[in-house]
């Protein structure tokens, strides 16, 4: 991703894109329905910062599975962990 930082700050930087992509969505979301009464306006940007957030660690999560550094059982299992 960006050369020279540590895999942490890669892992940290992926999931916080998902956070900020989520938030911004979230934020144009709301101000174009700004003007509807509260109880009519639905997911917003605590919402789409969550889904954001979800979505970096889902992608986390199944980085680490395909690299083999995951737990190999059920559906990661489809990925090969060691050369046959």
């Amino acid at each position: 991703m960006i050369d020279g930082l540590e895999p942490w700050a890669q892992e940290a930087l992926r999931v916080g894109t998902g956070l900020a992509s989520g938030a911004l969505i979230g934020l144009e979301r709301g101000w174009k329905l700004r003007d509807q009464k509260a109880g009519y306006r639905v997911a917003g940007v605590r919402t789409f910062s969550l889904l954001g957030l979800g979505g970096g660690i889902a992608g986390r999560g199944a980085n680490c599975r395909h690299r083999g550094l995951g737990n190999t059982r059920g559906v990661g299992r489809s990925f090969p962990t060691e050369p046959e």
